[in-house]
């Protein structure tokens, strides 16, 4: 059995008054050695007594280095004798140091004894006096006010005054980060669907009282084909301005668009041919059709190069386009949009047959006829900036990358852990983010039964705690005992701080457990010293701590940091196997 530092100043402490006096002993020796100086008439004297006088010189000299080294040798040894006994006397602080932490526990715990009494006599008294329930509350009140403050964190009083000049700090930089943490808030301006459709009721009644001249001049179905093709790639661009909340829902109904039009050329073609005017039409659209072709292949020829590189240009604009905005280019237009426009040949009235189609208006279009079709062009798209802000965009935040490589701890927290516990934490056997367990899975379940020892770190709101089980746990939904179990923390609001609590003795069958396989429950240490679940809205894991089971410094005291049956966010959980 080794000695400590208490029984090694009882028994073998060296004797520090007697090195200080050979020492001096030794000084002594050497400052009434006579100092070296040379013979002076040594050029006057004749060889032989010069050279008597210098090996004389030589002996002093002798006597000089031996006291010098003398001094020298004790000094080394005094040096070595003090060196060890200040890191005796640093082991025994520390000892002291943790005798009067055990002194300051077992002075609270008595307080707190007292306290929980004196509640069962305030509690006995109130059932007894109906009369008197106000006053013996406030008796009961005044005595715990008293006996808690006599309670004490430590009796050094160096000690205390520190770590209150620390908690100070603190306490000053967790408001500071809380303050910055908090996020901006943005007002998001909205305009209801209703708002939106009158409005644009408003404005196609304005220009059908103004004109009504906004009709696609075309000479056949097959020639509208093209404008219709180029009029929805413009209500597309409409739409992402006005409505672009509506186009991320309609992604079901995208496909329709074509059958739509495909049935409103079939309905069209069916109406032409019940006109009365059948055969003037078919004289008018031979001679539209047939100017239209001969300007169309004049200038085939030139142009036809020209073409191909515009389109070219176009496509690599439109990638770019979808490149930089994703989810609102490549989206169809939805299906409350504008549909297709109405198709009328030269010569003839819209007749009532033409209502099922919508007629597209000048304030979202232009007027394209059979002169000007050639110089045509397809309109640009916006850049993303171009649009016109209705409210505040807010920009897509993409969610937080949950990576399973990025420890949950540090190595000197697994060191602290791993000194608490006598044990090397070794392989990481279950991991939320890696493992991905939405509830209480059997993988957790089989992976904890597979360690004889393991240890729980959670880690949520800027706190890093958990528990160190040394008994196996094999089965859901039943408590487990551990005499030797304890809770831990590692960090308190982002700052660090070390503490651990032992388990109560008689508390010890309830040491922990693991919640039933897929139920919301993952764990509880102790009798609800620590409970962590699994929310209802299926988003969050929530944990809840209050003192039970554990040995707690301070009332009211809990392992994350939080008020008693305060909820705290845990964003991450992992188990080690402990060797």
């Amino acid at each position: 059995m080794s000695q400590t530092a208490y029984d090694f100043i009882l028994s073998n402490c060296p004797d520090v008054n007697s090195a200080f006096n050979l020492v001096q002993k030794a000084v002594t020796e050497h400052v009434k050695t006579s100092h070296l100086v040379l013979p002076t008439n040594i050029d006057a004297l004749d060889i032989d007594t010069a050279i008597l006088k210098l090996h004389e010189c030589v002996t002093t000299e002798e006597v000089s280095e031996e006291n010098c080294l003398s001094v020298s040798r004790q000094i080394k040894k005094t040096l070595a004798l003090l060196s060890d006994m200040t890191d005796l006397l640093n082991a025994a602080q520390k000892l002291c140091e943790k005798d009067g932490e055990d002194i300051v526990v077992f002075r609270n715990i008595v307080l707190q004894e007292i306290i929980t009494r004196e509640k069962r006599r305030s509690d006995e008294e109130l059932k007894m006096n109906t009369f008197r329930k106000a006053q013996i509350r406030d008796e009961f009140e005044s005595k715990k006010d008293r006996l808690t403050l006599l309670r004490k964190k430590s009796i050094f009083v160096e000690n205390e005054t520190q770590e209150h000049h620390e908690n100070t700090q603190t306490e000053n930089i967790s408001e500071q980060r809380r303050e910055m943490s908090k996020p901006f808030q943005v007002e998001i301006i909205k305009t209801s669907k209703n708002e939106r459709t009158t409005q644009l009721e408003k404005k196609q009644k304005q220009e059908n009282d103004e004109k009504d001249t906004d009709d696609i001049e075309c000479s056949s179905v097959s020639d509208a084909v093209p404008h219709i093709k180029e009029r929805q790639f413009e209500i597309t661009q409409l739409i992402k301005e006005n409505d672009t909340t509506e186009i991320f829902n309609q992604n079901d109904k995208n496909k329709e668009m074509e059958d739509i039009r495909k049935n409103t050329e079939k309905k069209f073609d069916q109406k032409i041919n019940k006109n009365s005017y059948k055969n003037e039409t078919k004289a008018k659209k031979e001679d539209d059709s047939s100017e239209i072709i001969t300007v169309i292949l004049q200038n085939e020829s030139d142009q036809s190069e020209k073409e191909e590189k515009s389109e070219k240009e176009d496509e690599e604009e439109k990638e770019e386009d979808v490149s930089q905005s994703p989810d609102r280019t490549t989206r169809k237009p939805c299906m409350k949009s504008p549909k297709i426009p109405l198709l009328v040949i030269k010569g003839q009235q819209p007749g009532s047959g033409h209502k099922a189609v919508k007629v597209y208006k000048k304030t979202f279009y232009p007027k394209i006829s059979s002169k000007n079709l050639r110089n045509y062009k397809k309109p640009e798209i916006p850049d993303k900036d171009e649009f016109p802000a209705k409210g505040e965009i807010v920009p897509d935040l993409q969610p937080e990358v949950k990576n399973s490589e990025i420890p949950i701890m540090t190595d000197a927290e697994s060191s602290q852990i791993e000194e608490w516990s006598g044990k090397r934490v070794t392989e990481c056997v279950f991991d939320v983010w890696r493992d991905k367990s939405k509830y209480c899975s059997k993988k957790l379940v089989s992976r904890i039964g597979e360690c004889d020892e393991f240890v729980v770190v959670m880690s949520g709101e800027g706190s890093l705690f958990g528990v160190v089980m040394h008994e196996k746990v094999d089965r859901d939904g039943q408590y487990f005992e551990d005499k030797k179990c304890f809770l831990f923390c590692l960090r308190e609001n982002g700052n660090v701080r070390t503490r651990k609590y032992n388990i109560k003795e008689k508390m010890s069958n309830v040491a922990f457990s693991i919640g039933k396989v897929s139920g919301r429950n993952f764990f509880e240490m102790g009798d609800g010293d620590v409970k962590m679940w699994r929310g209802r809205d299926d988003s969050k894991m929530l944990c809840k701590c209050k003192q039970n089971a554990f040995k707690y410094q301070e009332v009211g005291e809990t392992v994350s940091g939080k008020e008693e049956n305060e909820e705290l966010v845990v964003e991450r959980f992992a188990v080690f196997k402990l060797e």
